[in-house]
C-alpha cells in the first residue's frame, strides 16, 4: 500500500522537476536566417533574399527597403550577381544588445567578383530577426 502512494508522488516530482523544451537560441535564428539568404543569393531569389530585411532597414548608401529591392534586382539584371556562391564559414556573431547582434564574415562571390557582407540585425515583435543595416565590402 505504501508503493501506491509513493509512486504517484515520486512520479508528479520527476514531471515537475523536467523543464519544457526550450526553442531555438537567438544565434540559432540568426543563423537560420542567414542560411535563407545564402539560398536566396545563390538562386537569384528576389523575395527570399528580402525576407531577410526589416521594414525599418536604413542604410546611407542603399536606402530604405524597397530601394534596396530595386538594387538587388538590377543587380541581377545586369549580371552582377549571377553566378553568386555564399560561404557561411566565417560567420561572427555579436551581441550589442538583448534584442542587436553584428553579423559580419558573409563571403560572397558572384560575376562582380567578390567580398564581405554584414549586417545589424535586430529581433522583431514576432521574435524573427532580420536585417536593418547592411556592410559590404568589395575584395580586390
Amino acid at each position: 500500500m505504501l508503493a501506491w502512494t509513493i509512486l504517484p508522488v515520486l512520479v508528479l516530482a520527476a514531471m515537475g522537476c523536467s523543464t519544457t523544451p526550450k526553442g531555438p537560441s537567438d544565434e540559432e535564428m540568426i543563423r537560420g536566417t542567414l542560411s535563407q539568404l545564402k539560398t536566396g543569393l545563390e538562386s537569384g531569389n528576389i523575395d527570399q533574399i528580402m525576407s531577410i530585411f526589416s521594414e525599418q532597414f536604413r542604410d546611407p548608401d542603399m536606402g530604405d527597403k524597397a530601394r534596396l529591392r530595386r538594387e538587388i534586382q538590377s543587380y541581377y539584371a545586369d549580371g552582377d550577381l549571377k553566378n553568386a556562391k555564399v560561404s557561411l564559414e566565417t560567420v561572427t556573431l555579436t551581441k550589442a544588445d538583448p534584442k542587436t547582434y553584428n553579423v559580419d564574415g558573409i563571403k560572397l562571390q558572384a560575376n562582380f567578383g567578390s567580398g564581405t557582407l554584414g549586417f545589424t540585425m535586430t529581433k522583431e515583435a514576432d521574435g524573427a530577426w532580420r536585417a536593418v543595416r547592411l556592410r559590404f565590402a568589395e575584395s580586390y
